[in-house]
């Protein structure tokens, strides 16, 4: 949308294209967190605790992207709306892990209907759709490779995961994985030491 130099550049119209991705999300879930008097950071937040059941507040933040402040407001918030809990370890005070109550899974499962209005658009789409998840895959492996992400829930940073030969193999599941199943956000994460 900004770049000028070399627009017919075919490098530059993917980041265009990416920007413009990411802008027509953000509005969506802006408008879809307003039907719930919740901003798009809350919204998150619930998205996530839905996928994952239970996270810390570190582990928001990485997935979210942004800093510890902004995730502890926004989690207040969500907790005097009543739509998360702190669970606190009897024997470690400090450590506590956030998850959904039954009325913010109510929430949340409203939310993720928000990802349904992109899927006809998706299904439109002509083009192999294995070769767009293993461009976008990279996309993120390289962006965090160049530090511009935080830590990734993604296979190529899974205790689990190896490379064999040229074969993507996952160790929790005990198979080989083709590179549409390499997983952005997976729920059995465990980072390697």
């Amino acid at each position: 949308m900004f770049l000028v130099p070399g627009e017919n550049d075919i490098d530059n119209k993917i980041i265009e294209g990416l920007e413009r991705i990411s802008e027509i999300f953000r509005i969506q879930l802006w408008r879809e967190s307003l039907k719930y008097q919740l901003n798009p950071t809350q919204s998150l937040i619930l998205l996530s605790l839905h996928k994952h059941q239970a996270l810390t507040q570190k582990d928001l933040q990485n997935i979210i992207s942004l800093d510890k402040t902004t995730i502890s407001k926004s989690l207040k918030s969500l907790e005097q709306k009543k739509f998360i809990e702190k669970i606190i370890y009897p024997g470690d005070q400090r450590f506590r892990t956030i998850r959904l109550t039954y009325k913010g899974k109510k929430i949340a499962n409203q939310l993720t209907l928000f990802y349904q209005i992109f899927l006809p658009i998706i299904k439109e789409i002509p083009t192999e759709k294995k070769i767009i998840y293993e461009f976008i895959y990279n996309f993120i492996l390289n962006a965090y490779n160049k530090k511009l992400i935080d830590n990734q829930k993604m296979c190529f940073n899974c205790k689990f995961f190896t490379i064999n030969k040229s074969q993507n193999y996952c160790n929790y599941l005990k198979k080989t994985l083709q590179i549409f199943e390499l997983q952005i956000d997976c729920k059995d994460f465990k980072e390697k030491n």
